[in-house]
């Protein structure tokens, strides 16, 4: 009836009579077949129409604990070992983006090995890993950042600067496929306890008549 009273145009008829598009969830698809979820490190999520043609959905800043029920959802759906995911919908329209999932039960316990635990070693350019069954070495593995931080701390640049911006993009992506990687292996072994270093750095100087660290502070604030 606006429209034949000429109180809005024919643009605004087509786009109020559009309605959302829906995309249902499959848990045997990684919890949705069409959608990638990209939340963890680049805040965002991917539609793929088809192996050559995705369109990237940003999102806004996120509170914490939205933040927090996404990477969960993002990693459950991200376990190689699992055949199922964690099943969500999405449903978009011109201004908005609903992500719909099942409330995360809090009363699921794993079954851990009660004799079985992690240790990590943290340093600022490696990581190291240990699980243990009783004092049994079972799995060792180790993560090296140093070629990154080598190019991070060799560039004469700026920290706007687009190429300094990449590299430190790329630590930080790099850091959390380590956290997953982590995470994951210790389910997959089934570990009932992970032990970390309670650090605390200082700025040092390597002597009386030389400037502080700032290399080594500079890799100890990124660990």
């Amino acid at each position: 009836m606006k429209r034949v009273k000429n109180q809005i145009t024919s643009s605004d008829l087509i786009e109020k009579r559009l309605v959302p598009v829906n995309i249902q969830g499959e848990q045997l698809q990684r919890g949705n077949r069409m959608f990638k979820l990209d939340v963890i490190e680049n805040n965002e999520i991917i539609l793929k129409l088809n192996k050559k043609n995705h369109v990237v959905f940003k999102l806004p800043n996120l509170r914490n604990n939205l933040k927090r029920e996404l990477f969960k959802l993002q990693m459950l759906n991200e376990v190689k070992s699992k055949e199922r995911g964690y099943t969500y919908s999405v449903r978009f329209t011109k201004d908005h983006l609903y992500i719909s999932f099942e409330e995360f039960k809090g009363d699921n316990k794993e079954d851990l090995n009660s004799h079985r635990y992690m240790g990590i070693d943290l340093n600022p350019e490696n990581i190291g890993i240990s699980i243990l069954e009783n004092e049994n070495i079972i799995y060792t593995r180790e993560f090296n950042l140093g070629p990154i931080f080598k190019k991070i701390v060799s560039e004469k640049l700026s920290s706007d600067h687009s190429k300094m911006k990449y590299y430190q993009n790329k630590l930080k992506h790099e850091t959390f496929i380590i956290s997953k990687i982590v995470s994951n292996l210790a389910k997959q072994y089934k570990c009932r306890s992970v032990y970390l270093e309670d650090l605390n750095f200082k700025s040092t100087k390597l002597s009386g008549s030389q400037k502080y660290n700032h290399t080594g502070n500079r890799k100890n604030k990124n660990l």
